[in-house]
């Protein structure tokens, strides 16, 4: 009499070993990617809620706020030092001269900047001490904002990459 074969060979185990391992080496960087632009969201977030504060002083003192050492309190400027998150070490608002980019392919010199500086610690390997930088630049009775960083394009926002 026959014996009847229950449960998987070793050849399908084997196969079925191999399946996940190509799936797990195409998603694990593609989820990578995924985290270091969840964490470069947060340095867009905390740099574009200084924009309104940046824009009002530099509508009223024809400069730009420098939130090194001074505390604008009144401006709703913070110290560098007060602005930061999880993945975000520091904010730094100040003179510009980045060359950003305003639109598509259209790009200008800022007159002021705020810099958002990542962690070097406890972030996505590709933005570890890279720094995303918002770019003010005035026109005719407007502000016009750009984006600029020396991160990877695959770690910045739509409105970022170039």
């Amino acid at each position: 009499m026959k014996a009847m074969q229950k449960g998987f060979t070793l050849i399908e185990l084997m196969i079925v070993i191999a399946i996940i391992g190509i799936l797990a080496a195409i998603a694990i960087p593609a989820y990578q990617d995924y985290i270091g632009r969840s964490q470069m969201a947060e340095a867009l977030s905390l740099a574009s809620g200084q924009k309104g504060a940046v824009a009002e002083y530099y509508s009223s003192n024809s400069d730009c706020p420098d939130n090194a050492q001074t505390d604008y309190k009144n401006g709703g400027i913070a110290k560098k030092s007060q602005i930061s998150g999880k993945y975000v070490q520091e904010v730094t608002v100040g003179q510009g001269g980045s060359t950003i980019i305003i639109s598509g392919t259209q790009s200008a010199t800022s007159k002021c900047d705020i810099k958002a500086k990542m962690r070097g610690t406890n972030v996505a390997e590709g933005i570890k001490n890279k720094t995303l930088t918002l770019g003010m630049v005035p026109t005719s009775g407007a502000f016009q904002w750009g984006c600029t960083s020396d991160a990877d394009n695959k770690f910045l926002p739509a409105t970022c990459q170039k």
